[in-house]
């Protein structure tokens, strides 16, 4: 019994307009989430500057706001150029990293019904 090489490995062809539009939808959620943060920090919660050069309750909001906001952006646009699937299984893959494994659990399961 010998270990499988990379050659051994069955090939699939590359669907190319699925790649085209994760790539899309990646695109359109960076863009949209960065005018979200500098919106909702700067016009909502007064607080001006950036995450290099604070000051830090910006830093602070930043990293606990945006995160979420980006997974229900990229779920939203994932679902409007029909992926939703392929999108959710991605942010729950990521959260799932990062949220306790009951709770992980729950949503996983909740998500398949």
């Amino acid at each position: 019994s010998r270990e499988a090489t990379p050659s051994d490995r069955i090939r699939r062809p590359v669907d190319w307009i699925h790649v085209g539009i994760v790539l899309v939808a990646f695109g359109i959620t960076g863009s949209i989430s960065m005018v979200f943060s500098q919106f909702l920090l700067s016009n909502l919660m007064n607080l001006d500057g950036s995450v290099w050069s604070g000051p830090w309750a910006y830093r602070i909001f930043y990293l606990v706001l945006i995160p979420p906001s980006y997974s229900v952006i990229l779920l939203v646009v994932g679902t409007l150029l029909g992926k939703q699937s392929y999108f959710s299984r991605r942010v729950l893959g990521t959260w799932g990293r990062l949220i306790p494994k009951s709770l992980f659990k729950q949503i996983s399961r909740h998500e398949k019904l």
